[in-house]
C-alpha cells in the first residue's frame, strides 16, 4: 500500500486511511531484523576475520581520528550536506521500499492486534465533547456559569465551537477567555434565542461540516424551533411569503392540508382547501358580473308577483301591530264572537250592541233599539279579552220577538247587553241603552238621538225610520230594531248585536 498524507490529500484522513497507514507501517516494521538476529550474523568470530593483526581498538581509533581530521573538514561535510524534507524521505521510504523490508508474516491480523482500539484512543486521545445549551429571555450576550441542565461552563479556548439557534458562528462573531469559563457574543441575542457551546476534550479529531451535521440535524433544530410541533405565535411579528402555484394540478393534496389558502397564477384566483377539495373563491368583478346578470327586473319579477294586497294584510295582521304598537293602544270591532289579548295595564272601554227588537206587522210596531256603553276596570297586561256572544236580531211577526244578549268578558269582570224589546200591533218594542255589569265592570248609558222630520232614533251602531214615513232604508246598522209591517213589511227583523273596544 501507499502511504496517504494529509499535506497530499489536501483534507483531513478517514479512519480507513489512517488504518491503512498503520498496516503499512507495522508491515515495513515486521520485515526489519531484531537485536538477536543482529548479533547473530555479526558476531566477534566475524569482526575478527576482518580485523588487521595487532590493530587493537585503541589503534583503530587513533587512525580513524587522523584519518577523519585529515580528509572529513568542514568543507568536505558541507560539499556533501542537502536538505532532507518529507518530499525526499518519501521518495526514498516508498510502499516498494517497505515492502522489500516488511517481513512476510505481517498480515492484517497482526496490524489488528498491534493497532487495537486501546492504541487508537491512547492517540486520539480520548476524543469527547460537553454540549452547553442557554436559552435567553431577553437581550443578551454573555454566556457563563451554569446552563439550563445545571451545567458549570468549561471548554479549551482552541477547541470550541458556537451556535446561535442551530446556526455555526465564526470565531469573529465571538470572544473565548483563556480561562474556557465564559462565551461573549459580538451581537445581543433576542428573546427565546438557543445558544449552545460545544466544548471539545483532548486533542482528537475536530469538528467538520459532517460530524457537526450530524449532531445538529433537522431533528435538533425542529426541537428547539418547534415549528411542524406546536403552534407558533409570532406575536405582533408578520409572515411575509408567497404561496403561488402555476396550476391547478400543482396544488397540494386538499385533504392532507386542510384549511390552506393558495393563489394559482394561470386562473388569477384564489382557493382553500375544504373538505377534500379546492374551493374557488370569487373575485369582486366577477361578484359584481354575476350580480348584474343574474338579478335583473324579471328576476325580481317573479319573486314579487305573488304578493298582493291579501298577502301584506296576512303579514301585517293586528297582531303584527299590536306588536310594533304596544300595550293599550288596541281597538277592534266583533260582528261575531272572538277574542284579543290585553296589552299593558290599564282599563278598557266597550261599545255593544244587543240584538234589535222584532217588529211588529201591524201599523206602528217597531222593535225597539239596543246599545250601551260600559268599562273593564284595571285589565292585567296578557288578559283576553272574549266576546262569547253576540245577540242576534229579533224575528218580526203579528208581535214582534225580544232581540238576543251581547256578551263580553275580562278575567272575572262581565259586561251583557240585552237585546231590543219586540213589538206589538200598535206599540213600540222597549229600547235597551244600559248594560248590566259584574266583577268590577262599570257600566254607562248608550247614547240615542231623533232628528226632526226624517228619523226616530239613532244610535252609534245605526238609525231606525220615523213611524209613518214611506221610504225604501228604514233601518241600518247593528242592534236597531225592526220597521212596522204597515210600511215596510220586508224590514220587520231587528238587526244583530257588535262588539267595539277601545284601549286593549
Amino acid at each position: 500500500m501507499t502511504i496517504t498524507l494529509r499535506n497530499t490529500k489536501g483534507t483531513p484522513l478517514t479512519f480507513n486511511e489512517l488504518d491503512g497507514n498503520f498496516t503499512d507501517l507495522a508491515n515495513r516494521i515486521e520485515g526489519l531484523p531484531d537485536s538477536a538476529q543482529v548479533i547473530g550474523l555479526i558476531d566477534s568470530a566475524y569482526i575478527q576475520l576482518r580485523q588487521r593483526a595487532a590493530t587493537d581498538s585503541a589503534a583503530t581509533q587513533a587512525m580513524i581520528d587522523s584519518s577523519i581530521s585529515f580528509q572529513v573538514n568542514s568543507a568536505y561535510v558541507q560539499a556533501r550536506q542537502s536538505l532532507v524534507d518529507s518530499a525526499s524521505i518519501v521518495s526514498l521510504i516508498d510502499s516498494s521500499y517497505v515492502i522489500q523490508r516488511a517481513g512476510a508474516t505481517t498480515d492484517s491480523s497482526a496490524v489488528l492486534a498491534l493497532i487495537d482500539s486501546s492504541y487508537i484512543q491512547n492517540r486520539m486521545n480520548a476524543f469527547a465533547y460537553n454540549i452547553f445549551h442557554y436559552e435567553t429571555t431577553g437581550p443578551q450576550s454573555g454566556f457563563s456559569g451554569a446552563d439550563k441542565y445545571g451545567n458549570s461552563l468549561s471548554y479549551n479556548p482552541n477547541r470550541v465551537s458556537v451556535y446561535l439557534n442551530g446556526v455555526l458562528l465564526t470565531p469573529d462573531d465571538f470572544v473565548t477567555t483563556l480561562s474556557g469559563n465564559s462565551i461573549t457574543l459580538n451581537t445581543n441575542t433576542d428573546s427565546d434565542d438557543i445558544v449552545s457551546v460545544i466544548a471539545i476534550n483532548g486533542g482528537g479529531l475536530a469538528f467538520d461540516s459532517v460530524t457537526t451535521a450530524n449532531f445538529i440535524d433537522s431533528n435538533y433544530i425542529q426541537q428547539r424551533t418547534r415549528i411542524g410541533l406546536d403552534d407558533i405565535d409570532f406575536g405582533s411579528n408578520k409572515i411575509t411569503y408567497s404561496n403561488v402555484y402555476s396550476n391547478l394540478v400543482d396544488l397540494p393534496s386538499a385533504s392532507t392540508y386542510h384549511g390552506m389558502f393558495a393563489h394559482v397564477h394561470a386562473t388569477g384566483k384564489g382557493y382553500f382547501a375544504h373538505g377534500g377539495n379546492w374551493i374557488e373563491l370569487a373575485n369582486q368583478t366577477d361578484i359584481g358580473t354575476t350580480i348584474s346578470s343574474t338579478v335583473d327586473s324579471a328576476y325580481v319579477n317573479d319573486r314579487v308577483s305573488t304578493i298582493d294586497s291579501a298577502s301584506v294584510t296576512a303579514l301585517i295582521d293586528s297582531a303584527y301591530v299590536t306588536n310594533l304598537t304596544g300595550g293599550g293602544s288596541q281597538s277592534k270591532f266583533f260582528t261575531a264572537t272572538g277574542s284579543l289579548v290585553k296589552r299593558g295595564d290599564g282599563d278598557v272601554m266597550v261599545h255593544l250592541a244587543g240584538g234589535g227588537g222584532g217588529a211588529s206587522a201591524t201599523h206602528g210596531g217597531d222593535g225597539g233599539n239596543s246599545y250601551g256603553t260600559a268599562l273593564f276596570s284595571n285589565v292585567a297586561d296578557g288578559t283576553t279579552i272574549t266576546i262569547s256572544q253576540i245577540g242576534g236580531g229579533g224575528a218580526g211577526s203579528t208581535n214582534g220577538s225580544t232581540g238576543g244578549s251581547t256578551i263580553v268578558t275580562a278575567g272575572s269582570q262581565t259586561i251583557t247587553m240585552p237585546g231590543g224589546g219586540g213589538a206589538t200591533a200598535s206599540t213600540p218594542g222597549t229600547p235597551r241603552f244600559t248594560p248590566t255589569v259584574s266583577g268590577g265592570a262599570i257600566a254607562f248609558r248608550g247614547i240615542s238621538g231623533t232628528l226632526s222630520g226624517t228619523f226616530y232614533t239613532i244610535t252609534l251602531f245605526g238609525y231606525a225610520d220615523l213611524r209613518g214615513t214611506y221610504g225604501t232604508s228604514n233601518h241600518y246598522g247593528y242592534g236597531i230594531g225592526g220597521i212596522g209591517g204597515a210600511y215596510q213589511s220586508s224590514k220587520s227583523d231587528g238587526l244583530d248585536g257588535c262588539v267595539l273596544i277601545v284601549g286593549a
